[in-house]
């Protein structure tokens, strides 16, 4: 065996190793069903009829999917051990026969016919199999024979680089969709900043604190909107933030909102974009009228302008109004 086909196939004992760790499927986390969003009393909700016959029918889409997968094991199989016997039997240096180039022929037609169906079809492993038969079959038969044809060589390349796009296809699938960043808005408009995240001098105290999100100006009953999609994880009173809510987003994102007047959700509703959470106010350790907010991200806070557009305008001198949150 030449050193070529001898590199070819540990090139394919590399890549059989690195599609099985992309294409190993990762057990889904179960979801706890959340209550739908609204602002009245929680009603049952209609039936989920129709859901396990819609279940039945992606199955058997599935399975005849399946059914019509192409596969080009057999034919592999068949080709090199069909090459292989004609080599033994033609003389080192003599021209290819014309039996010797239908068999060519014939199995780039079945790598066509291959090639032709979608890729989520596709078996992975014919595909890997499929390009180092091409490769050797293709480097054994230009050892053997005098004279191999130009032609059939520029049709072996040509199959071999559809292939290898064919893999690169099926290891995209294979590969588990990265999700959207969430994109945070302002929770209530207009944005005017009235203290800033990180240390600054406790209103009450008078001393240095950490504050832990920016305040918002706000009338007392303006209307609290959800910063992003969410669900809600806390909706009572906390502490010296009052009236508190906190939604839960996806990409690792929590955000909080404090000193409201009135809740307008409930722990385990789902919360559409810019939803309403509450009505802004004075509750928990307040100096007046105001929005706390908070941005967390994979359990860690950070200064929500980091995640947010900039507003238009900062009114520092209103930072009489704020809270030692």
């Amino acid at each position: 065996m030449s050193s070529r086909v001898a590199s070819i196939l540990a090139l394919a004992g590399a890549l059989l190793a690195l599609l099985a760790g992309c294409a190993t499927p990762k057990p889904e986390a179960p979801r706890t069903p959340h209550k739908p969003y609204q602002l009245a009393p929680q009603h049952p909700g209609p039936g989920t009829r129709g859901r396990a016959g819609t279940t039945l029918r992606t199955a058997e889409t599935i399975e005849g999917a399946q059914a019509e997968q192409v596969r080009v094991d057999a034919s592999l199989i068949r080709f090199s051990v069909e090459q292989r016997s004609a080599r033994v039997r033609a003389r080192k240096g003599s021209e290819m026969t014309e039996e010797t180039r239908g068999r060519w022929t014939g199995f780039l037609a079945e790598i066509d016919r291959f090639l032709r169906q979608p890729a989520g079809r596709t078996v992975p492993l014919d595909v890997i199999r499929a390009r180092v038969a091409l490769d050797a079959e293709l480097d054994l038969d230009q050892e053997h024979y005098g004279l191999f044809p130009s032609a059939l060589t520029a049709a072996v390349r040509a199959r071999a680089m559809g292939l290898d796009l064919r893999l690169a296809q099926v290891r995209k699938l294979a590969q588990p969709a990265r999700p959207e960043p969430t994109q945070l808005v302002w929770p209530i408009d207009p944005v005017v900043i009235t203290s800033l995240f990180g240390m600054r001098t406790d209103p009450f105290e008078g001393n240095d604190r950490f504050h832990r999100g920016v305040d918002l100006r706000a009338k007392v009953g303006q209307l609290v909107q959800a910063a992003a999609p969410g669900v809600v994880a806390y909706a009572g009173r906390l502490g010296g933030h009052g009236l508190h809510v906190e939604l839960l987003h996806d990409g690792g994102l929590v955000t909080r909102y404090s000193h409201l007047s009135l809740l307008l959700v409930e722990a385990g509703m789902q919360i559409p974009a810019a939803g309403p959470v509450g009505l802004a106010g004075n509750t928990g350790r307040s100096t007046g009228p105001h929005l706390h907010f908070e941005v967390i991200k994979d359990g860690e806070q950070i200064d929500p302008l980091t995640v947010l557009s900039e507003p238009v305008f900062r009114d520092y001198q209103a930072e009489n109004i704020g809270d030692g949150n």
